[in-house]
C-alpha cells in the first residue's frame, strides 16, 4: 500500500456508528484518476481500540479483531465494498 496512514484512536466522534470498528477515509485505488479526485494527503485507516476490546470480549481475542478489521479496512483501499 502506498499514500495510506494508519491511525489508532479510542472511539469513532460522535455523529458515527458506536460499533464502529475501523474507518477508511480516502479514494480507493480503483477510482484513483477517476472525477478529478486528488492523492496528496494519504488515506486514512482508523482502528478504534475500545469499540475492538468490548467486541473481542477477552484479551486474547484482541489481535484476532484487531487483524480482521485492519484486512476488512485495507479491502476498502483496495476498492472492494461490504459485500
Amino acid at each position: 500500500m502506498e499514500n495510506v496512514v494508519v491511525v489508532v484512536e479510542d472511539r469513532p466522534q460522535r455523529g458515527r456508528r458506536r460499533q464502529l470498528l475501523g474507518l477508511y477515509e480516502g479514494v480507493p485505488i480503483t477510482e484513483w484518476g477517476k472525477g478529478g479526485a486528488l492523492a496528496e494527503l494519504p488515506d486514512q485507516i482508523t482502528l478504534f481500540t475500545r469499540t475492538i476490546e468490548d467486541v473481542a470480549v477477552t484479551e486474547e481475542n484482541v489481535p484476532h479483531v484487531i487483524r480482521e478489521t485492519l484486512w476488512h479496512e485495507i479491502a476498502h483501499h483496495f476498492g472492494f465494498d461490504h459485500d
